[in-house]
């Protein structure tokens, strides 16, 4: 949509586009759409009962699709989308990294970590906080994001903690999802409606690290509990 007459359009948008100003309103541009349809060659039919019941038998097939997708029988497909999406989470902590703005530990956790032989199942990122993501195989295929206030051990290591283990701070659940291109994705973290791309997840799961570490670089993860304003008074 153009907002003014007087703007170019960005250079990656095709010149077949359509585009409209914003005063013109939906209701003319919808017409303006109908015209260059029928400039083309092409009819514009009416919405017919017929029609209607065709749009229905498509809905209806793919919720159903949906369904499965979120079904034990839907699972090898999950698991496919979940190591998508820590490839992509690794792809965006590597280029984080690159920038030297911050620094970010990545690991892809097995479950033969823990002693089982499966595919990967959980990534972990680190610095002084830990997210770990997690494919919950147990559930309805829900993917987990868990925030802790103190680092987590990576892949069998062994971490001293002086001040008591790390604490989960936070939980966002995210479900497989899929568009009605038939995409798989997911949907979720307050926005049940909103399908996620896997680039558009990973990107959001990665700033809820960010985000995370910001917490603790503002002390609010102290072990003491209080604010850091009370804690400051106490040593007085």
């Amino acid at each position: 949509m153009m907002l003014d007459r007087t703007s170019a359009p960005p250079p990656w948008v095709p010149h077949t586009y359509i585009r409209y100003y914003a005063d013109f309103g939906p209701e003319q541009a919808v017409g303006a759409i109908k015209a260059r349809v029928q400039e083309n060659g092409g009819a514009i039919a009416p919405l017919t009962a017929l029609k209607r019941a065709e749009m229905s038998n498509l809905e209806t097939q793919y919720l159903k699709e949906k369904e499965h997708l979120r079904s034990p029988f839907g699972r090898d497909v999950v698991e496919r989308a979940a190591r998508e999406l820590f490839t992509k989470i690794r792809e965006v902590c590597t280029e984080i990294n690159a920038s030297g703005n911050t620094s970010i530990q990545f690991a892809l956790d097995t479950e033969r970590a823990f002693g089982l032989d499966r595919n990967p199942h959980l990534c972990h990122l680190r610095s002084r906080v830990s997210l770990v993501v997690a494919l919950d195989l147990h559930s309805d295929t829900d993917l987990v994001v868990r925030e802790f206030n103190k680092k987590q051990p990576m892949l069998g290591e062994n971490l001293a903690y002086l001040n008591g283990t790390p604490k989960p701070v936070g939980q966002h659940k995210f479900l497989p999802d899929m568009n009605h291109a038939r995409e798989v994705g997911w949907c979720g973290g307050g926005e049940p409606s909103k399908f996620l791309s896997t680039a558009e997840l990973a990107d959001r799961i990665v700033g809820l690290f960010i985000d995370l570490n910001a917490r603790a670089d503002r002390g609010e993860f102290q072990s003491s509990g209080a604010p850091p304003s009370q804690r400051r008074a106490k040593r007085r």
